[in-house]
C-alpha cells in the first residue's frame, strides 16, 4: 500500500451548518471532554433535544436554534443575490451575544475558581 499525502480535514470546535457529506474533526473544542459537549445533530433532531429539556432550558436552546436558522437563511439569501459582504448583530436582552458571552463567562469564572468556560 502506498504512503498518504497529508490530509487536512475542517475542525468544527467553532461551530459549523453542514449540507452534504463531510469528513471532519468533532469534539476538539477545548471543554468537549471536561463538561462542554459538542452536539453533532441535525437541525431536526436539536429541536426533538430541546423538546425533552428543563423549560428554561427549552427556551434558551429554543432561541440558539432560531438565531441559527435565521443566520443560515440570512447566509443563502444573501448569496443567491450576488454579495460577498455581510453583518450580523445578534442581541439577548438588548445586549449582543458577544457582550453577553463575556459576561457570562465573567459569572462563570467566579463560581469555578478563575476557570473560563471556554479554557
Amino acid at each position: 500500500m502506498g504512503q498518504l499525502d497529508k490530509i487536512s480535514l475542517p475542525r468544527f470546535a467553532k461551530g459549523a451548518i453542514v449540507k452534504a457529506p463531510t469528513l471532519a474533526v468533532v469534539g476538539d473544542n477545548a471543554g468537549a471532554g471536561t463538561g462542554n459537549p459538542e452536539v453533532i445533530a441535525p437541525l431536526s433532531k436539536l429541536q426533538t433535544m430541546m423538546n425533552t429539556s428543563s423549560g428554561e432550558d427549552a427556551a434558551i436552546l429554543s432561541q440558539i436554534l432560531d438565531y441559527i436558522k435565521r443566520m443560515y437563511e440570512m447566509f443563502v439569501i444573501f448569496k443567491n443575490q450576488g454579495g460577498n459582504y455581510y453583518q450580523f448583530i445578534a442581541k439577548i436582552n438588548g445586549s449582543s451575544i458577544f457582550n453577553e458571552i463575556v459576561k457570562q463567562d465573567k459569572l462563570y469564572k467566579k463560581r469555578h475558581n478563575g476557570k473560563s468556560a471556554f479554557a
